[in-house]
């Protein structure tokens, strides 16, 4: 069984081009392969060829909510198998001449990123990191402590030390701070 990654998938560019991938997307059918149906490969499934081509093993199926986020707001969710989704991404804003912005996280093999892709296809940015600092950084902060708060209580962070080690995004000095407190409240050893 692998891990998910979630990704968050969007697209902008010149009215033609957003119409011709919207009127892509309207045609693909429920539980067609959205990888194939929008990109110009038409190889079959092989593991290492999918990988290199999308950047994960497996496809995302076409279904309504990914159709109707696509055509109503030109961005879409989905998971992926072990790790983005960033090849296909590139695929898609070349065959169709469009900007394209993936962001992507999964939290049990801890990384994350953001990258951002030109009409050609090409990265014009990347940004990787790990999942919490993603999550401090992109996301609710809430989320960020109570995750922390968990993770001290669980044991996986001992010391004050592991807390700055660990933490290093966390450049805020309140929120450091915080986050300090948050272990010496929560630290099973000290409860």
């Amino acid at each position: 069984m692998p891990n998910w990654c979630s990704n968050c998938i969007s697209f902008e560019g010149t009215k033609k081009a957003m119409e011709t991938l919207r009127k892509d997307v309207a045609s693909i059918e429920n539980g067609h392969c959205i990888f194939t149906a929008l990109t110009d490969y038409k190889g079959e499934w092989n593991h290492d060829a999918w990988y290199e081509e999308f950047g994960t093993k497996w496809s995302v199926m076409m279904e309504d909510d990914i159709r109707d986020t696509l055509e109503q707001h030109d961005y879409f969710n989905c998971e992926t198998a072990w790790g983005s989704c960033t090849e296909f991404v590139k695929k898609v804003c070349k065959k169709y001449g469009v900007e394209g912005r993936i962001e992507y996280s999964e939290s049990g093999n801890d990384f994350a990123g953001i990258v951002e892709i030109d009409v050609d296809g090409d990265e014009v940015s990347r940004e990787d990191m790990t999942y919490n600092e993603y999550q401090y950084k992109h996301l609710d902060t809430d989320c960020f402590f109570e995750d922390f708060v968990f993770n001290v209580q669980e044991g996986w962070i001992e010391s004050e030390e592991d807390v700055r080690k660990d933490y290093p995004f966390v450049t805020d000095k309140e929120d450091m701070d915080d986050l300090i407190a948050l272990f010496n409240e929560n630290v099973p050893s000290k409860n």
